[in-house]
């Protein structure tokens, strides 16, 4: 019991097992606590903790703001077509000022940007913070 490498295998595992411990509750307070992922939800809930509507307006303001979501979802659908077009005529005339290795590169850079904003449900296009 007294051999010095069995104490520091166990404080390794105990290390271990609190990193994981942790770690769990991290990621379980991160996920409980990031806000609802329906804008509307989180603008309902920021006017009543900073204005206290009451119960009378609480339903009304919602009826409100879903009401304005689809108005602005249609919206979106509708001029998306257009935003794609003058977006691929942009990504077009700039492909044709670049040599034959920056066209490789710049094809590869896009065919990344349409990935990731396709596994985030996002419309097409290069990534609105400019990041790679």
């Amino acid at each position: 019991m007294n051999n010095p490498t069995w104490k520091f295998a166990a404080v390794f595992i105990l290390g271990i097992l609190l990193g994981l411990a942790g770690g769990a509750w991290g990621l379980r307070f991160f996920m409980d606590h990031r806000g609802p992922k329906d804008p509307t939800q989180f603008f309902l809930k920021k006017l009543d903790r900073e204005l206290k509507l009451t119960s009378d307006q609480k339903p009304k303001v919602a009826e409100i703001l879903n009401a304005r979501k689809a108005e602005m979802d249609k919206l979106q659908d509708d001029t998306r077509p257009k935003f794609e077009a003058i977006r691929k005529n942009g990504l077009a005339q700039i492909r044709i000022l670049l040599t034959v290795d920056q066209a490789a590169k710049f094809d590869a850079m896009v065919q990344k940007w349409e990935k990731r904003r396709a596994e985030k449900g996002l419309p097409p296009g290069p990534p609105p913070d400019g990041r790679r």
